[in-house]
């Protein structure tokens, strides 16, 4: 599998990029508490106040990481998790759901 080339990005996300990309090269996935604690370790280094996920599947990551930040964004391409997670997430002010291909909904 050939990986994009990272160039253009922000040093934060080539270091979780590389992370990930060693991870894969040893045949391991991390696991979903491994991927949440990377996420809060660089929410805390950067200051980050938004999160965007793509794949919301069950909103296992949503509910990890809900009250770290401002804003939160997670786009479902199924109709029914995203109905799913719309309903889970709505009291929720600052969670956004969206449904729909993140390729095409995401500026870059």
């Amino acid at each position: 599998m050939r990986l994009p080339s990272i160039r253009r990005y922000p040093d934060w996300l080539k270091i979780t990029y590389k992370r990930l990309r060693r991870l894969l090269q040893k045949n391991s996935v991390p696991s979903h508490w491994e991927k949440a604690a990377v996420v809060k370790k660089f929410r805390k280094k950067y200051g980050l106040t938004v999160f965007v996920e793509t794949g919301t599947y069950q909103g296992a990551m949503i509910k990890a990481i809900n009250g770290l930040f401002k804003n939160i964004v997670s786009i479902e391409l199924g109709k029914e998790l995203f109905e799913k997670a719309r309903q889970t997430f709505s009291r929720d002010r600052h969670i956004d759901i969206q449904r729909g291909d993140s390729g095409a909904l995401l500026p870059f």
